[in-house]
């Protein structure tokens, strides 16, 4: 993507680590600042932990499957993403009585709009960064290092934080931060194939969803997202793909499993923080370096808005000063 910004003078160059929804509000707000902003994002799409997996006609939210909107900021947020002819948000009532968004037609979609004014570069691993009297460096796997950037925002998972800088993200407090694993299967049949009693199996489930009854998606053959419970998928961790998607698969039909169009796993190694890291400023002004992600405030999509909204005014600040 074009960066529309590219003429902004220097002291304002800014790059950030992470297409989720921290990095992307973070990085967008600083662009409706007058920042010139560069993503990295080590996935070929945006989204983080808000993915979907498409195979052929198929799709699968297969990270979170929704996410909720209590307060009046992110409630707007939501709101202006909902309206107008290209809503990237769409309502679903998930169950009686619980009342969910969606994004339209793929949970990444709804970030989409964070991104035009934006330059992400996808498929690109920061392997880690260094800070020299020119400002930030990025070195990128298999790839030359960056130019220099003025500021230096990570929104990524507090592990792969600590791997691409170490001292400043433990600082940050990203070592304090604990989370919990979640394996994930993907699978479509037919409608009438699927179990009329299915995953009874409660110590192993934590989560069924039929992709295909949300907003947008592909009709025709029942798409279902299963997420274990986090103790099983700490147990399974290092198991194949496959055997843990039969497994589940096995274990959703009762070990009737019929003919199936699609099976896959996916192994989520930081899906749910358990504990965030709480209390540490979100950006270093002597440094010129911040954090933000779901483990700086809490576990919801709701929570990483507000890290990247946290990020984005340290950097204003900063550069204000």
């Amino acid at each position: 993507m074009k960066n529309t910004n590219q003429r902004i003078s220097a002291g304002r160059r800014v790059a950030i680590i992470g297409a989720g929804m921290a990095g992307m509000v973070c990085a967008s707000r600083l662009s409706a600042a007058g920042f010139a902003v560069t993503v990295f994002e080590k996935s070929r799409g945006l989204g983080g932990r808000l993915a979907t997996r498409r195979a052929d006609a198929l799709s699968f939210d297969h990270g979170a499957p929704s996410f909720g909107a209590t307060s009046e900021p992110f409630r707007a947020f939501v709101d202006e993403l909902s309206n107008g002819p290209k809503a990237s948000i769409s309502f679903w009532a998930e169950a009686p009585g619980l009342q969910a968004f969606v994004g339209l037609p793929s949970m990444n979609a709804l970030l989409k709009p964070l991104a035009e004014l934006v330059s992400v570069n996808f498929s690109k691993t920061v392997a880690n960064a260094e800070k020299d009297a020119d400002g930030w460096r990025l070195h990128l796997k298999d790839e030359d290092p960056t130019g220099t950037y003025d500021y230096l925002g990570v929104a990524v998972p507090a592990p792969q934080a600590i791997e691409i800088v170490h001292e400043a993200a433990v600082a940050a407090g990203a070592s304090e931060a604990r989370y919990a694993p979640c394996w994930t299967t993907l699978l479509a049949c037919a409608p009438d194939a699927l179990p009329d009693n299915p995953a009874p199996d409660a110590d192993l489930f934590s989560a069924v969803i039929a992709n295909d009854t949300k907003p947008g998606r592909p009709q025709g053959l029942a798409q279902i997202v299963l997420h274990a419970r986090p103790v099983w998928s700490k147990a399974n961790l290092e198991h194949e793909k496959d055997e843990i998607a039969r497994t589940m698969a096995d274990a959703y039909f009762n070990g009737a499993t019929p003919e199936l169009q699609h099976l896959a796993g996916h192994r989520w190694r930081y899906a749910f923080v358990e504990e965030p890291a709480g209390l540490q400023p979100a950006f270093d002004k002597a440094q010129k370096i911040g954090f933000a992600g779901d483990w700086r405030r809490g576990p919801t999509v709701e929570d990483a808005f507000y890290s990247g909204v946290e990020l984005a005014d340290g950097i204003i600040e900063a550069a204000s000063a």
